[in-house]
């Protein structure tokens, strides 16, 4: 057997073990391991944001919640109107308001989910869950 023939079925068999993986267990579990740069999470959000408004998708927008690392260093799950209160976000697609307390609403609902890895310590647009019941 030449060195080729043993070079290409080496890498058939890790691009199939790749594959086997990412449909067993998502893709996620094999290309999540190389996020490089920090807040890409946060720069992804921010970018679903701006479509939303500029598409005037109000529920995305205020009850959509996404947990990312804050530049803070903090997890936490925040919505579009958090970023919007930040200047995270476009200055012409920043147009939705969240009128209603969409964050002591999801602190309930997360509080109510029975088996949720969420509980009222658990930081919502930048405050713990409990913070926002009172």
């Amino acid at each position: 057997m030449t060195l080729t023939t043993l070079l290409l079925i080496v890498l058939g068999v890790v691009v199939l073990a790749v594959i086997i993986i990412g449909a067993t267990s998502g893709f996620d579990f094999v290309f999540g391991k190389f996020k490089l740069l920090p807040g890409q999470d946060l720069q992804a959000l921010a970018a679903t944001c701006n479509i939303a408004a500029k598409n005037d998708l109000k529920i995305d927008y205020c009850k959509q919640f996404k947990e990312v690392k804050l530049p803070s260093g903090q997890k936490s799950l925040v919505n579009c109107g958090y970023l919007k209160e930040q200047n995270l976000l476009d200055k012409d697609s920043a147009t939705l308001d969240c009128v209603i307390n969409e964050e002591a609403l999801f602190c309930k609902s997360l509080k109510d989910k029975e088996g949720s890895k969420y509980d009222e310590k658990t930081n919502v647009n930048g405050k713990a869950c409990d913070a926002w019941s009172s």
